[in-house]
């Protein structure tokens, strides 16, 4: 991780708006929970509690794709017809059920959202420091879209360039 990097990360950090899952108004979320080269794309209102219940051996969990641990890699607003309309598109790469086979076409939509999600993040952020201090937030969204880019690194890619080596 270059220099840069680094320190935008470390910023992200240490000013990080509350994340969408601290307002449960905003809820349901599409979540994206990755378990090595699989990612499942489920709805729920607490995305941090579904993915620890999976980590803990909850229901949804295949043995066959126990390759790591679980981990909540992106989420965003969204019901139960947005999942749907998602497991269509990405229905090529479905495993079973909810997960699906994560490929550099999946990779660049969770990409997408985490983009999505750091905006909404920071949107809403905005939304309550006007709320509760009665003046506007100076918050320069262009700079908080280049600082999600660094959060795009949450994805864990490794394995996709050791198979596209491979193939």
């Amino acid at each position: 991780m270059d220099d840069i990097t680094e320190a935008v990360a470390a910023d992200i950090r240490g000013n990080a708006p509350a994340p969408l899952s601290a307002f449960p108004e905003l809820g349901p979320f599409i979540y994206y929970i990755q378990c090595g080269s699989f990612l499942k794309i489920g709805t729920s209102i607490n995305p941090e509690s579904r993915c620890d219940q999976l980590k803990r051996g909850g229901k949804a969990i295949r043995p066959s794709i126990w390759v790591g641990s679980p981990s909540l890699i992106a989420y965003i607003p969204g019901n139960v017809a947005k999942e749907r309309e998602l497991h269509r598109q990405f229905a090529t790469k479905r495993d079973q059920s909810e997960w699906f086979l994560l490929d550099h076409e999946l990779a660049e939509h969770v990409s997408d959202v985490q983009v999505q999600q750091c905006l909404a993040e920071v949107h809403v952020h905005q939304k309550r420091y006007e709320q509760y201090t009665g003046s506007s937030a100076d918050l320069d969204l262009a700079r908080a879209y280049q600082m999600s880019a660094a959060g795009k690194q949450r994805i864990d890619t490794e394995w996709i360039d050791a198979f596209a080596e491979s193939a």
